[in-house]
């Protein structure tokens, strides 16, 4: 009998695959988000604080966030890439 399970390759559990799909999806979430947040307070902030200061309050803001749309899908892209050829799904 124990010759027959040496022989046979082991098969991960569904709960085991279940476990490292809900790791790998969780990262990826986790990472886009980051960059969105990042992107958007990057550019944002700094441009409330000039609106504040000379008195404009949602135009600079608004061209801030405006332009950080874009940029953070830009940075979400690159990000995937990179984490996809890094960390390969079976």
């Amino acid at each position: 009998m124990s010759q027959i399970s040496a022989m046979t390759p082991k098969k991960e559990s569904d709960s085991s695959l279940m476990l490292r799909a809900w790791s790998h999806y969780s990262r990826i979430t986790s990472r886009v988000f980051l960059v969105i947040a990042l992107s958007i307070g990057i550019l944002c902030g700094p441009a409330y604080l000039l609106d504040r200061f000379f008195g404009t309050w949602p135009l600079i803001t608004g061209i801030a966030f405006v332009f950080s749309l874009p940029l953070s899908q830009y940075l979400v892209v690159r990000s995937m890439q990179e984490f996809v050829k890094n960390n390969p799904q079976d």
